[in-house]
């Protein structure tokens, strides 16, 4: 295909996952009726319209592809996830137009042992004989064709298992590309071709949690499927219009999959709707002219823009990979691919600051350039006016799917088709791809703030400080505050021997974290309260003195420590406790408090010590 067409380098997905689903039982939402889709556009064309495969804009009777211009479906409204096998989570439905016609797993087999199923081999039969069907009746068609099978779990046909040298995954590979084969070989047979433009291209990148066995390779770039690195993020597409499209041609445009969209209707004669922003542009003159058309290319997580790319620069906004907490759990979206201070396990803010990086010199986005360098000043200056214009002119989508706890985000294959009939009207197939941006969840740092409580403490003056208490009753808040910290020290160091905790609310924090990190944890107590020889220091307070201690066997000399308490004030308590970690020869990576009352100047008596608040008070 891409020998007979177009290959593009630079063609991107609108989000690097599909649409959040998890069963459909778990989805109150979908594809609204303002929302104008492709089809519904087409039709007024005189199109007949067909999906074949994965829907995934609702699943109930207002959401369905009948309702939003397709003539046709045959496919399911999710993926072939399961198998459930009970009424709390059945499996999910398959469907013939309005008709459901079984289940996955109990009447579209799936095996899971062998990773044998027939579905491909359906769902490519359904778009010879709808194109056979369409040519008869000299009938203008669009035919959306979204077959799952390299979405986990993988399948592939009987006839194709073992076929490649990739195991399960490249059998499914293989399998869809002979099935394109066959589509295109039987528009040619049917003389068609010349009047019929093909597209193919895929939703998000490889799913590399799954890989090797049930995922794919983004090759030379960063990370994959849920990223918004070039690995989750830049697609295979070819476009195909034999007599139309010069053969074997290579085009370096940035391309979108919303460009889709604006492209189908220009081939058929039509103009996009007036009354809302269109976010894709026509491509046309691209594939049939060669042109370039100077665009930028924004990197949506959500509803967060996290990157933009203009020609070969691209600048982070934002860094993130997947938590700390699924990190640790085995799941990782960029496998032997960490790259320090990009791949973060935490999100990471850089508007100030963006990371910038030159995709010509570097697709893998492992080298960032100087800030201090005179290209890194003078593409940032280029992409802000960027940035700034895409801000001004942007009209936020409304979410339209809810977002479950539970969500799994879902891939897809898909090929697009466009014939023209013998009058020269054009006949397509596209994706018309719906990316659904999530609402905005709370900052931590916001929800801890409302888990502290103020209040009063007597002292030889009147002090305002923050209590703890409440959020110690409430386990979500006590758990992000634990996962901040968590993923404070790892993004901060590379070791970490042991956490040191004041009495007495550091032990509150410190076990945790010490527990979370796979290090023990040392007591700093008040004096009298550790069995055993002890150091001791006494230190002033606002209302008097006092004296801790630490046991002399607690860390050995060169160990590396940090220091964790609830709240940092005038500071006395902490420089104490440093003074007990340097009598014993340890090395005080860092003093970390949850809040700061930055009025009282506190960390500045820690001097050369690091220091790290999460809440700062005036």
């Amino acid at each position: 295909m891409a020998a007979e067409g177009l290959l593009f380098l630079d063609f991107y997905t609108a989000n690097p996952l599909c649409s959040p689903s998890y069963t459909p039982q778990d989805i109150v939402g979908g594809i609204q009726d303002s929302e104008l889709l492709l089809p519904e556009l087409l039709k007024k064309a005189g199109y007949i319209n067909k999906i074949i495969g994965k829907w995934h804009l609702g699943h109930r009777p207002q959401f369905h592809p009948l309702k939003h211009g397709f003539d046709e479906w045959f496919g399911s409204p999710n993926c072939h996830f399961g198998p459930y096998d009970n009424r709390e989570h059945p499996n999910i439905p398959v469907y013939r137009d309005w008709e459901m016609i079984g289940r996955y797993y109990e009447d579209f087999k799936i095996d899971l042992k062998t990773g044998e199923a027939n579905l491909t081999q359906l769902y490519l039969q359904e778009a010879l004989d709808f194109i056979s069907k369409q040519q008869a009746s000299q009938q203008p068609f669009f035919l959306y064709w979204a077959i799952d099978a390299t979405h986990a779990p993988v399948y592939a046909s009987k006839q194709f298992l073992g076929s490649s040298q990739r195991g399960l995954y490249g059998d499914a590979v293989r399998e869809i590309d002979d099935s394109i084969g066959r589509i295109l070989r039987h528009l040619q047979q049917l003389g068609i071709s010349e009047n019929t433009f093909v597209f193919f291209t895929s939703d998000n990148g490889a799913a590399l949690i799954s890989a090797p066995k049930q995922g794919g390779s983004n090759g030379p770039f960063l990370c994959g499927k849920q990223t918004t690195f070039e690995g989750g993020m830049r697609e295979p597409a070819i476009a195909w219009w034999p007599g139309h499209i010069p053969a074997g041609g290579v085009s370096h445009q940035l391309g979108n999959v919303m460009d889709l969209f604006s492209t189908s209707l220009s081939l058929a004669g039509l103009q996009p709707p007036s009354d809302r922003q269109i976010d894709g542009i026509d491509l046309l003159p691209v594939i049939l002219q060669g042109k370039l058309i100077d665009r930028p290319i924004f990197y949506y997580r959500g509803n967060e823009m996290m990157a933009v790319r203009a020609g070969l620069y691209k600048a982070h906004y934002w860094t993130w990979s997947n938590s700390w907490e699924e990190y640790g759990k085995g799941i990782d979206f960029c496998p032997g691919q960490n790259v320090s201070g990009v791949t973060t396990h935490t999100q990471e803010e850089h508007t100030h600051l963006p990371l910038l990086f030159h995709l010509g010199r570097d697709p893998g986005e492992k080298f960032p350039l100087s800030f201090a360098s005179e290209e890194y000043q003078r593409a940032m200056e280029w992409i802000a006016g960027i940035v700034q214009q895409h801000k001004d002119t942007l009209v936020p989508g409304e979410p339209q799917l809810n977002v479950c706890d539970k969500a799994v985000m879902l891939s897809v294959w898909k090929v697009l088709l466009f014939p023209w009939n013998l009058l020269g009207q054009a006949t397509l197939l596209s994706a018309a791809t719906v990316f659904v941006l999530s609402p905005s969840t709370p900052c931590p740092h916001s929800s801890l703030k409302q888990s502290l409580r103020t209040q009063t403490q007597e002292v030889n003056f009147a002090l305002e400080s923050n209590d703890i208490s409440p959020l110690l009753k409430d386990p979500v808040a006590f758990k992000t505050l634990i996962d901040l910290l968590e993923d404070h020290v790892r993004a901060s160091f590379s070791k970490v021997d042991f956490i040191a905790g004041l009495d007495s609310r550091g032990f509150l924090i410190g076990p945790p974290l010490a527990q979370r990190l796979g290090i023990g944890f040392v007591p700093i107590r008040k004096k009298g309260k550790l069995p055993g020889p002890t150091e001791s220091v006494s230190y002033a307070l606002e209302y008097g003195k006092a004296e801790l201690e630490i046991q002399s066997d607690a860390v050995e000399p060169g160990q590396k420590v940090v220091i964790v308490d609830d709240l940092l004030a005038t500071g006395g308590t902490m420089c104490a406790a440093c003074e007990l970690l340097k009598r014993l020869k340890a090395e005080i990576l860092e003093c970390l408090v949850v809040i700061e009352l930055k009025l009282l100047k506190g960390s500045e008596k820690l001097n050369s010590i690091p220091f790290y608040s999460l809440l700062q008070y005036d």
